[in-house]
């Protein structure tokens, strides 16, 4: 409900019924309470039912039932249930997008228990790209105050500070925003939530030295 829901949305349901009298109950009374809301909003829903004791099937059948839908955007609310249960959505998303569809895009969604803070994290963020040493160098000078400006003024900025052409300029930037550690919009370059967690280990390892 908080990250909303719009038409032609649909609803994965994961959970596990695993557990004792009273630990099943309680998931059957959450289950219910959701699937009356979605129902009351007229979104569909399907059921994924996990073990919560077979680690790799139950990846296995939450690969299935995402390739069933065939979303090219997916947003996995983590926001309650087994620890368990959240590993295996966040491995299972991992691979559905690394062997099954590498143009989807997702992102994990999480927040307190009181609500009072949420965030979603770009899946990359598990598993960091590869940069190359002009990348980070170019990562650095965005986090040190180019981020925000126009493309063509950071493009003739770096080129002229690293001694490279504007060619080759563009083509770094270029990198990092297929990476997912930039977002361009109107011209305009900035970090994205990625790309300020890796500029920031980055820039903590460098301490460390």
């Amino acid at each position: 409900m908080k990250i909303g829901l719009g038409n032609g949305d649909v609803v994965l349901l994961l959970y596990s019924r695993s557990g004792g009298e009273y630990e099943q109950r309680k998931v059957e009374e959450a289950v219910k309470t959701l699937k009356s809301i979605l129902a009351g909003v007229r979104v569909e829903h399907y059921d994924v039912v996990i073990t919560g004791m077979d680690f790799a099937s139950d990846v296995a059948a939450i690969v299935k039932a995402l390739q069933g839908l065939g979303r090219k955007r997916i947003v996995a609310s983590l926001v309650g249930g087994m620890r368990i249960a959240i590993i295996e959505a966040i491995v299972a998303l991992t691979l559905y997008k690394r062997l099954v569809d590498p143009d989807v895009e997702v992102h994990i969604h999480s927040m307190r228990e009181d609500g009072m803070y949420y965030v979603s994290i770009p899946l990359p963020a598990l598993n960091p790209p590869e940069l190359g040493p002009r990348e980070l160098s170019f990562l650095e000078r965005l986090g040190g105050g180019l981020a925000g400006r126009p493309r063509s003024e950071i493009v003739s900025t770096l080129s002229r500070e690293m001694g490279i052409t504007e060619s080759m300029a563009y083509k770094v930037l270029e990198s990092l925003e297929d990476k997912g550690l930039l977002d361009v919009r109107g011209g305009t370059v900035e970090l994205t939530l990625l790309g300020r967690l890796v500029l920031d280990a980055h820039q903590q390892a460098g301490k460390a030295e």
